[in-house]
């Protein structure tokens, strides 16, 4: 029976699970490579091979097994693996190659437990070969089947090194048959040693096993000198190495603070140098560097003299507005460190923050006190709180003293609050300044949560550098659509993200156009992936620039940045900013070399006091440097690896921490606070890669005497834990998996995904038919949730996050529903999350209850040219090419049939007879008509986007050069481009603005979406009814004389406006007018109101002037005659003498128009041509159908200052063109006061 015998043996030894050595190879494995291997050679030489002589026969054993114990030890510190495998072959043994064809060679294998000391794994390794000797005639394609073990590849293999002995060093086949990546093979030729490493060339360079030679050979003289040397005490560097490597992780730096200057100090210098820069924008409101250091000032100087001092800890709580950034500022003013708490942490977690921090003293706004309580409290939203004394205080404060407290999870359930002293804070400051192209005038969007450290670099690192601040609401900072707005209109130039942020705002189709304006963009918190890297560089412009930050709170901030390129492969982190060292070592605390995976230290300046109230933690992971004395160094619990050029490539985690859209988890508070929960007895957490996404979510396994409810689960743990927090899945299970060891098999946990019958059900369902839609709504909810979850098992009052969903997948939903025509707001799933309650909210984007009939009819034949086409005829005539179209661009995500759309054009353009009008010269004048059916009306072409271009800046690109090639009279009054995208179809539309104003442009999208629809249903077109032609129009305005007559001659007299300047009115401002006056009895309410700002904002500076108003024809009352749904150029200029205007918004804005410029003369107002214009365009409306992700309208071209209003998204905004650059702080000077206008009205209307 020795068969038998030799089968247990080796099944016991190789009993899974089999150990898989990962060596760091320096390209990726490849299955197409050759059996050819490569060889570095090396003489043992006579000195070395005496001593390992004398050291082999004092052992008892032979050179053969000191060489291969020393191989042991190499891959071990090469890899950080105890469990290894390496096979051995022998020349003169031809059993080898008869029960082992493919060579592998015999396996042996070894555990090299800590603490063991080399003598003894020398013992153990020639015990080991001794019994696989005795038992290798046993043949292994025999055993293979057993162990499931397939031999056939490297990825199959399950050890990737062999030792080998021969008697020649010239064997012809010395590095053929290598199907393993690292072969050791002794040779013993003439009584001369000689090493030889055979290696893969396709993994390995040949320098790299150069060095592995020489780390090899420093092994076998270390264990030679010292043969009861422990294996931890055994290094692959030398001292010299070790020196060498310390010297280059960190480069020279300055250390002395005497230089420096602390945060709050930093910004007042810019306060001196530049105070009436704007420092933060939120909303509607601009404040500058001088008033946001006043304000602090005047707060900071209550906290002093209310007893703060130098390592006082002020708790601040604060929604995100100014209240936020001026608290912040007016406790490291006074002298203290802040410890900000965000607003929304569960009321538990609140308290414990308080309770650790020993807070004494508060600072918060009053409407959030609740039931908290200190012994000193500060309300940021009362003026009692604020000194009269705005000047600059005294410093108190010092570099030694703490800047912030800052907390993150703690394995133990309890978080941890990290202590940063005004070094860190400093040292961050120079080091990031230094390293990225941030200058002053720039402006960062204001996105992260106060809870979170990066919101530093979003606020106080650049009001230090001189930048703007454009601070997101939390409306805003939670809808990718309103983000993507505030980019564009607030000209964004530098966003901070981190991966999972940027997936959540990419899941909205289109959102990230709006990054094709940044010029920087930072990226950090969680690994960046090659496919991310992939997907921003196409929403970047080609001069943007992109840098990879990392660095763990304990460090401040960020600890490396390092710029993303297209030549750079891999994607690092790069290395230390400012000369932070960074040093990889193993777990036995020695320096690992480049190449080699170990955990990440760090050190310098930016390190931490440690944790509040947690000595044992602050001396476990701020440890002592074991080359440098007195100094510290941060463990970091990250896996990295060193380069050649000294930049650090980031592997994983050595530990359960994680990174769940950014922000750091340890995964033993979660377990922890599930424990509590009654009947919980086991719980393990794990993560589960999301499908079809390249991001993980937090899956909780748990073992209870009863099952417990999903949602009365979710609502506990919602009370005890932020929400990044919150599993996204919970798994019942009988019992947690174990491995052969005892410990919890994380790898045999089920995927929720899979197996959705394991999820915790919500036991509220009350019934079978809550598994079913109730009605429409809920049915189409039904059909996108299982598309985009992957499975069934929910029902109608399960919140969506219970049933697996995710933040990012929320966004997919809204987005999905609008592809199938219906409408549901981001933050309405996001507050009702089950299908019951989000159902009733959503509404058709399809026009409904409307008027419809069939077509009556074309107008055709002549009409008559009014005044508010002369100027564009004028512009036409005297010059060589395009006159300026008006532009819109609009999005389709399920994409364009192009017959359906040509169908849908036609139908258009037969039912709108302005859009038919030709112009034809005869003489000196100009004449049009409204042309039939007949002649081609309109131009549609399908055009190929250029695959380095965005896709909206290539269709700008398109549209602007149409214009500039169309003919002075061309034949098209609407030109529409189609261009297929990537994820949806775009249209771009150029209407010729002599026969389009701004309400036809609402008027075309409407029925021109609603058309399209109609066509893709089969069913007979109806638009809804005709209202009087433009035909009509034109002839009464020619024949009535009317104090809104457009006859006034404006030829040449100025410069055209050419420079822009656009600001917002806000969220709050811009739902006032929406929303507020929905029932007023003039549609043009809102319209009138913003008109009378902006006149009364320019009436203010240029009082005795005469300004012309422009404004829809449809407001003049003709009775009988009805033009709303008329396509045409109807709006009319009203000249309005400035001394005489009295801001009275409720008054219709024509009723201040004087007869004619003439009259306006005799009142003593400047005869001259007007230099401005206030338009009061009708504001866009939703478009059924449509996503409007662009309009551009030309400038009148006559004015110096055009001012004008409009609506994009949710938002209102005012924007003025303007001719001289030099005059741009005067339209900014215009602008801010009507935004205060803006306000005033706001507080009427209320």
């Amino acid at each position: 029976m020795p068969n038998q015998t030799m089968e247990s043996y080796w099944l016991q030894e190789l009993e899974e699970p089999l150990p898989r050595l990962e060596l760091p190879y320096d390209k990726m494995p490849d299955r197409s490579r050759s059996d050819k291997g490569s060889v570095v050679a090396t003489k043992v030489g006579r000195e070395r091979m005496e001593r390992a002589d004398a050291y082999v026969q004092q052992q008892q054993a032979d050179i053969h097994t000191l060489l291969l114990s020393c191989q042991f030890v190499l891959l071990h510190k090469l890899t950080g693996d105890r469990d290894i495998i390496i096979g051995i072959e022998s020349e003169n043994d031809d059993l080898f190659s008869e029960s082992r064809p493919d060579r592998l060679g015999l396996p042996i294998r070894i555990n090299l437990h800590e603490g063991i000391c080399f003598s003894a794994l020398l013992r153990q390794v020639a015990e080991k070969c001794s019994l696989g000797f005795r038992n290798s005639h046993f043949l292994f394609e025999e055993l293979a089947p057993t162990l499931n073990i397939r031999q056939a590849g490297l990825e199959d293999a399950q050890y990737s090194s062999m030792y080998r002995s021969t008697d020649s060093s010239l064997s012809p086949n010395i590095a053929d048959n290598s199907t393993l990546p690292l072969i050791l093979q002794f040779c013993l030729d003439n009584h001369e040693a000689q090493l030889q490493l055979i290696y893969d060339p396709s993994l390995f360079r040949a320098e790299t096993i150069e060095v592995y030679m020489r780390y090899y050979l420093h092994i076998v003289d270390q264990v030679l000198d010292q043969p009861q040397l422990d294996l931890a005490s055994i290094g692959l560097l030398s001292e010299q190495e070790i020196e060498a490597s310390l010297l280059a992780s960190s480069a020279p730096r300055t250390d002395n603070d005497t230089n420096r200057l602390m945060a709050h100090e930093q910004f007042e210098r810019q306060a001196s140098l530049s105070p009436d820069a704007p420092a933060l924008i939120f909303e509607h409101k601009t404040i500058t560097y001088r008033e946001l250091n006043a304000h602090a000032n005047r707060l900071a100087r209550t906290l002093r003299a209310d007893g703060v001092a130098p390592d006082d800890i002020v708790v601040l709580m604060a929604d995100r507005s100014p209240d936020l950034l001026i608290g912040l500022l007016a406790v490291l003013k006074a002298g203290a460190a802040y410890l900000a708490i965000d607003p929304t942490f569960p009321e538990e977690r609140k308290q414990f923050m308080l309770e650790d921090s020993g807070c004494r003293y508060l600072l918060l706004q009053k409407a959030l006190q609740g039931d908290i309580d200190a012994e000193r409290i500060w309300y940021l939203d009362e003026d009692t709180s604020y000194h009269e004394d705005e000047r600059d205080l005294e410093p108190v404060s010092g570099m030694n003293n703490l800047a912030y407290i800052i907390y993150t999870s703690g394995s133990t359930g309890r978080p941890k609050g990290i202590m940063i002293e005004h070094r860190g804070l400093a040292h961050f400051f120079d080091g990031f300044a230094a390293q990225l192209p941030l200058h002053p005038g720039q402006r960062i969007l204001g996105l992260a949560t106060v809870s979170f450290d990066i919101f530093i670099v979003e606020t106080l690192l650049p009001l230090s550098l001189g930048m703007t601040i454009v601070l997101a609401s939390e409306a805003e900072k939670n809808d990718p659509s309103r983000l993507s707005v505030l980019l564009t209109k607030e000209r964004i130039d530098v966003l901070q993200l981190t991966p999972s942020r940027y997936k959540w705002w990419s899941a909205q189709t289109g959102a990230t156009e709006a990054f094709s304006s940044l010029s920087l963009l930072m990226i950090g918190a969680e690994p960046l992936t090659p496919s991310i890297w992939q997907s921003l560089k196409a929403c970047l412009s080609p001069s943007a620039r992109l840098f990879n930050l990392y660095g763990p709170t304990e460090t401040t901030v960020w600890a490396s940045a390092q710029e993303v390129t297209e030549e750079q492969h891999p994607i690092t982190i790069g290395n230390g900013l400012a000369g932070t060292p960074f040093l990889v070592m193993n777990t036995d605390g020695q320096l690992q070399p480049d190449g080699v995976p170990g955990e990440l230290y760090i050190g310098g300046p930016g390190l931490g006091r440690g944790y509040m109230n947690r000595p044992d933690l602050t001396e476990a992971a701020f440890v002592s440097h074991p080359y440098r004395m007195g100094k510290k160094l941060y463990r970091t619990g990250d896996i990295v690896r060193r380069l050649q050029s000294g930049e650090f490539i980031y592997i994983g985690r050595r530990d359960f921490q994680v990174k769940i859209r950014g922000f750091r988890i340890e995964m033993g508070e979660i377990e922890q606070v599930l424990l509590r929960y009654p009947g919980i007895r086991e719980t393990i957490l794990h993560t589960v890669p999301i499908a079809g996404q390249d991001e993980l979510a937090l899956c909780a396994y748990i073992v209870a005497e009863e099952q417990p409810e999903a949602g009365t689960l979710r609502q506990y743990l919602a009370s005890q834990l932020p929400a990044y927090m919150i599993p996204s899945y919970m798994m019942s299970l009988e019992a947690i998996p174990l491995t052969p060891t005892g410990k919890a098999d994380r790898k045999s946990l089920p995927d929720p995904v899979k197996h959705p019958e394991w999820l915790l059900q919500d036991f509220t369902a009350g019934s079978e038919q809550d598994s079913e839609p109730h009605n429409e709504q809920e049915a189409i909810l039904f059909a996108v949730w299982e598309k985009l979850l992957g499975h069934r098992a929910f029902h109608r009052n399960q919140p969506f996050f219970d049933a697996g969903g995710s933040s990012i997948m929320i966004i997919r939903v809204c987005s999905q529903l609008e592809q199938e025509g219906w409408k549901l707001k981001v933050e309405d799933m996001f507050r009702n999350q089950t299908i019951a309650s989000t159902a009733p909210l959503m509404k058709r984007t399809a026009s409904e209850h409307q008027e419809w009939s069939l077509f009556s009819g074309t107008i055709e034949g002549k009409v008559e040219l009014i005044g508010a086409q002369q100027s564009y005829l004028a512009k036409a005539l005297s010059g060589t090419s395009g006159r300026g179209y008006d532009y819109s661009i609009v999005y389709r995500p399920e994409g364009f049939d192009e017959r359906l759309l040509a169908l849908a054009l036609g139908r258009v353009m037969e039912q709108h007879d302005a859009l038919r009008i030709g112009f034809f010269p005869k003489g000196d004048e100009v004449v049009q008509y409204n042309q039939g059916m007949f002649t081609p009306v309109f131009k549609f072409e399908h055009s190929e986007p250029l695959k380095e271009l965005p896709i909206i800046s290539y269709m700008e690109g398109l549209m602007e050069g149409a214009d500039r090639r169309r003919s002075k009279f061309s034949d098209w009054r609407l030109e529409a481009h189609w261009c297929k995208g990537e994820a949806g179809d775009y249209l771009a539309l150029m209407g010729d603005p002599l026969v389009m104003d701004a309400t036809s442009w609402n008027i075309l999208l409407e029925d021109l979406g609603s058309a399209y629809q109609q066509a893709a249903a089969s069913t007979d077109i109806r638009l809804t009814a005709k209202t009087n032609s433009f035909q009509l129009y034109a002839q009464l305005m020619k024949e009535q004389e009317t104090k809104l007559s457009g006859q006034h001659q404006i030829d040449g007299l100025h410069h055209a406006a050419i420079h822009r300047y656009t600001v917002s009115l806000g969220t709050s401002s811009s739902e006032m007018l929406l929303s507020s006056f929905t029932d007023a009895n003039d549609e043009w309410f809102a319209e009138n109101i913003l008109a009378h700002i902006l006149l009364q904002a320019i009436a203010e500076k240029h009082r005795d002037e005469l300004a012309h108003i422009r404004l829809d024809g449809r407001l003049v009352p003709m009775p009988g005659l009805n033009y709303s749904r008329t396509i045409g150029r109807m709006d009319q200029t009203l000249a309005v003498a400035l001394n005489q205007y009295a801001f009275e918004p409720d008054r219709p804005i024509q009723e201040f128009g004087v007869e004619d410029d003439r009259s306006s003369a005799e009142e003593g107002i400047i005869t001259e041509s007007p230099r401005l214009l206030i338009r009061m365009d009708k504001l866009a409306v939703s478009i059924p159908g449509w996503d409007a992700i662009r309009h551009y309208r030309q400038p009148a071209g006559h004015y110096e200052i055009e001012a004008s209003f409009g609506r994009l998204e949710s938002e209102l905004y005012i924007a003025f063109d303007y001719a001289n650059s030099e005059d741009s702080a005067k339209i900014r000077l215009l602008a801010d006061r009507a935004l205060g206008l803006v306000q005033d009205v706001a507080s009427w209307y209320k």
